[in-house]
């Protein structure tokens, strides 16, 4: 059973009260937090994700799977096929199954702190690991929750953008480095770029895929 999770706090809502833009377009977000996290430290970091995908007109309702689920133990990662891309695009899901992991796999460098599959129909499509997240936290000085709420945000990112590219900067770069981290605090918010935030919310108003939902497109391209 899902139920929901979490809203916004004042002090992130007055974050998002000034922010002039609408949500038009709703994201739902399964979590799988076979982390366990602390409900207070979930609480805070999509209190935060909220306020990052408002600046990009989009809303996020969030519900509470249950961690043994089929679902929650299914990732595959599906290559783009050259020559398909736009149907690829829009066969993949367009909401977020997420799994909270609160030990990293063997052999994983400690610098990645999560995994996106952008073009997965089915099971997991953000993975975190939190234990990777924790350590990085710690080693920048900035509060767990909040740098949570980014590598979420920065896989979401991917799943949306039908890519795994990155930008040299900002909040979907390679390689987060002081730049990024001195924007991870309660006074201030990395969102994503104006061109990033028209291709998430294309996405997930199905543009350019036959009547709006996943399926083969009918008009030839996905961007402007």
């Amino acid at each position: 059973m899902a139920v929901a999770l979490g809203t916004l706090s004042i002090g992130n809502w007055l974050v998002a009260a000034r922010n002039p833009v609408t949500a038009s377009a709703e994201l739902r977000i399964t979590l799988y937090d076979q982390a366990r996290l602390p409900p207070e430290a979930i609480e805070s970091a999509f209190d935060q994700l909220r306020v990052v995908f408002h600046q990009s007109g989009i809303a996020i309702k969030l519900v509470v799977g249950d961690p043994a689920a089929d679902e929650a133990h299914l990732f595959t990662y599906n290559p783009m096929p050259p020559g398909y891309e736009q149907e690829a695009a829009c066969r993949a899901r367009r909401d977020i199954a997420l799994r909270l992991f609160d030990i990293s796999p063997a052999g994983l460098r400690e610098t990645v702190l999560g995994m996106a599959s952008p073009l997965a129909r089915t099971g997991v499509n953000v993975r975190v690991f939190t234990d990777h997240v924790r350590e990085a936290a710690f080693r920048h000085n900035r509060p767990y929750a909040i740098v949570l709420s980014y590598v979420i945000a920065h896989e979401i990112g991917h799943v949306l953008l039908r890519n795994s590219e990155h930008e040299q900067h900002g909040l979907m770069s390679s390689v987060w480095t002081g730049h990024e981290y001195s924007r991870m605090m309660d006074t201030a918010v990395m969102f994503f770029t104006g061109d990033e935030s028209q291709k998430m919310l294309m996405t997930l108003r199905g543009m350019g895929c036959r009547n709006g939902t996943n399926g083969f497109p009918d008009t030839p391209s996905l961007v402007p």
